[in-house]
């Protein structure tokens, strides 16, 4: 069975009864796709779910917050871990004020790296990790806990005792950083 879960620019997206992207209809066409990595992406981690989503928009990310509140239906815990990346300097503020509708227990901003050819020994871009110590500043000054996660063995060591629904939203490159820590420890 297909529904229809999103509409992208005057395009429709359905999804089958998996959850999986099946059809996008762009301008009267009908296009077979799959789902991209990393773009609603539902990783299992002992008893909590990480919701991986690259968005960086205020709409994709309002969609993203949509469909991880559907899994977090079915938990029982009560607040929620977000990682947060920014590459460029965007409106960061409009995108937490989304993100801080959910629970939130805390916030890890993972810089991320420009490229998408992730090596593990890489160093996290200066510009990205101005940008996260800058909204980590903010979120702060609010009275939410944020951190800014300095090198890719941090952002595995974070998984591996994780207790919390995690959300991974603000940028494709940092989900990518993410999805690679998650990889790495067996877990995608």
């Amino acid at each position: 069975m297909n529904m229809i879960i999103h509409t992208n620019g005057g395009g429709l997206v359905s999804k089958d009864s998996q959850g999986n992207i099946i059809m996008v209809k762009q301008c009267g066409a009908l296009i077979k796709v799959q789902k991209p990595p990393g773009h609603c992406q539902i990783v299992q981690n002992k008893n909590n779910i990480i919701f991986i989503d690259g968005a960086h928009t205020s709409r994709s990310i309002s969609f993203a917050v949509s469909e991880f509140r559907k899994q977090l239906s079915t938990s029982n815990k009560k607040k929620v871990k977000i990682i947060f990346s920014q590459t460029k300097d965007r409106e960061w503020k409009s995108f937490l004020n989304t993100i801080l509708q959910l629970d939130v227990k805390d916030v890890t901003l993972v810089p991320g790296v420009s490229g998408f050819d992730l090596n593990v020994s890489q160093q996290f871009g200066e510009k990205e990790t101005v940008i996260c110590e800058q909204i980590a500043q903010y979120l702060k000054n609010i009275g939410i806990g944020a951190e800014v996660i300095k090198d890719f063995a941090s952002v595995e060591e974070m998984f591996r005792n994780q207790e919390n629904e995690v959300l991974v939203v603000g940028s494709v490159h940092g989900a990518g950083v993410v999805a690679k820590a998650l990889q790495n420890l067996k877990l995608m």
